[in-house]
């Protein structure tokens, strides 16, 4: 059995991207449900313990999202297997249970990328490693309300950069691995036939559009307060959605973003004439104000949309 993980950060369009790939008898595409990387991949190695069990079994039992996947318990967690080999246990029983005669799985998580290879050795895994545009991503967590907290996803550039970076520094050790495959949400859009033939001949499949021939199946495994956040997940994709960043950052977002975001191949942030020279300019500025907020007033926990607020009016 082949196992995909895709791995993206909030807003990348890897929900869009994942219900492209369920319309392929050959493909599983697991529901999405956070509780399983906090239970079995945080630490895959370890083996659950008799007392764990019941806990386990709890957990999963109470999880809204979980309980949409609609699997039979009976023997799906063992004490004498793994966290990553129970994982792999559940995700193998939805395949049976829903899409038997597909023959890999996809499970999509933003934190996969923090998986190991050690940690991985001996199963056959794939990663896709999606991207989007950052300043595209932190324009929609900006104005898409959480289902979870009813609140903005992310409002702060520094807590947005700090994810940023910490998953491009993820994706630096990932793409080495001979099993790994980077897209981008751009190139989704834009390119859909070319990036998803792509994706076919990573998974070693050959004929990809005779065999997207079913209707779009995640969606209706979404709850009703992420279909809310996903309204066009079964429409064709929309290009002229790319830049619609522009008009939600304000000039001095832009120029942060511009400064305190690694950059990863595909997007690069510079600017020419007059903006370049503002750039430059603050760019010294910008950095030391991350470096002070990301280890000085965390920390501290000072006020932090003032402290936003008066970074932001320097510029």
């Amino acid at each position: 059995m082949k196992y995909i993980f895709l791995s993206y950060l909030n807003r990348s369009g890897s929900t869009l991207l994942a219900n492209m790939l369920s319309r392929s008898p050959d493909i599983c595409v697991c529901p999405e449900a956070d509780i399983l990387y906090k239970l079995f991949l945080k630490r895959p190695e370890q083996f659950i313990g008799p007392q764990n069990i019941i806990k386990y079994k709890k957990t999963l039992s109470g999880d809204t999202k979980f309980r949409l996947w609609d699997i039979s318990s009976e023997n799906l967690l063992r004490i004498n297997r793994s966290n990553l080999q129970n994982f792999l246990a559940i995700l193998d029983r939805f395949r049976e249970t829903h899409y038997p005669s597909s023959s890999c799985i996809v499970f999509k998580q933003n934190y996969l990328y923090k998986l190991s290879e050690t940690s991985l050795a001996g199963n056959e895994f794939y990663f896709i490693n999606l991207l989007r545009d950052p300043r595209a991503i932190f324009a929609s967590q900006k104005t898409t309300v959480s289902p979870a907290t009813g609140k903005a996803m992310c409002r702060n550039i520094f807590v947005f950069a700090r994810s940023w970076n910490s998953y491009i520094d993820g994706l630096e050790k990932i793409s080495p691995w001979k099993k790994s495959i980077s897209v981008t949400y751009e190139n989704l859009v834009t390119e859909t036939e070319i990036t998803l033939e792509k994706l076919c001949r990573f998974f070693g499949y050959s004929n990809w559009v005779l065999n997207m021939h079913r209707k779009t199946e995640l969606s209706r495994w979404l709850t009703f307060e992420y279909k809310n956040i996903h309204t066009n997940i079964d429409s064709p994709p929309y290009a002229g959605s790319l830049n619609k960043w522009k008009a939600i950052l304000k000039q001095s977002e832009v120029f942060a973003l511009s400064v305190i975001l690694k950059e990863f191949g595909f997007y690069s942030f510079g600017f020419s004439g007059t903006e370049g020279l503002k750039l430059r300019l603050s760019g010294l500025y910008f950095k030391a104000c991350y470096f002070l907020w990301k280890y000085w007033f965390s920390v501290l926990g000072w006020p932090e949309k003032k402290l936003i607020r008066l970074i932001l009016k320097v510029i």
